[in-house]
């Protein structure tokens, strides 16, 4: 896959780190990437010293910085609240707008009928954007959002990460120390040093089978963009 756009959309800045070897792998071959963060990250703290507001800041530089080492083209901040976020008409009409704006070739987000999911975030923002990648060539849906520059789009593959049934991996052993890198971006989530056992031990926590150097995917549609 070349000169293609994609989408990753993620409920918590960090969460790229499901997919970031792939993401690497594709900003390496010229396609055009754009992170979409749900929220601002600000109840990612055990610290009862700390504010909402400078979390949410450290977080928004942590995300930049890992975008950057990553090859991100741009960072889309949505700024809702950590841990509310609803699959409702604000969020789905936010990402209507979005994919109808991009217009991505490919679109990656959670899935969201992971089974024991216990975040909401991530349920949430994989409903809503599956909706939005999927239904947003209906002239029907927020037809009022339509204009020259915001069309009707449907984007041609979706890939969901965090899922309980892939049916496609990506191998990204040529690029796992560059993973590593961009996540020790997020020193307030993972500690200074991210090495591969540290990563290994948050990474288990959310799946127990995963293996460091395959990042699994559902391919939802029978196209033939492959990442």
């Amino acid at each position: 896959m070349q000169e293609k756009r994609i989408v990753v959309c993620i409920a918590h800045p960090d969460d790229e780190v499901f997919c970031s070897g792939t993401l690497l792998r594709l900003a390496d071959a010229g396609n055009e990437l754009t992170v979409v963060v749900g929220t601002q990250g600000e109840k990612g703290s055990h610290d009862p010293m700390l504010t909402a507001e400078s979390i949410a800041a450290a977080r928004r530089q942590e995300m930049d910085m890992s975008a950057h080492r990553l090859g991100v083209k741009e960072v889309v901040q949505l700024g809702y609240r950590d841990g509310e976020l609803q699959y409702a008409e604000d969020l789905k009409e936010t990402l209507f707008r979005l994919v109808r704006s991009i217009r991505p070739d490919v679109v990656l987000t959670f899935d969201p009928w992971k089974r024991y999911e216990i975040h909401s975030d991530h349920r949430e923002i994989g409903f809503a954007m599956i909706e939005a990648a999927h239904l947003g060539a209906n002239c029907w849906y927020y037809n009022g959002q339509i204009t020259d520059d915001i069309k009707c789009h449907r984007s041609q593959e979706l890939y969901l990460f965090h899922c309980d049934e892939p049916n496609y991996y990506v191998d990204i052993t040529d690029v796992f120390e560059r993973k590593l890198y961009a996540a020790s971006a997020h020193a307030s989530q993972f500690g200074p040093d991210v090495d591969e056992v540290r990563l290994r031990s948050i990474m288990n926590q959310m799946n127990p089978d995963v293996q460091m150097t395959i990042e699994p995917f559902r391919k939802m549609w029978h196209s033939n963009l492959y990442l």
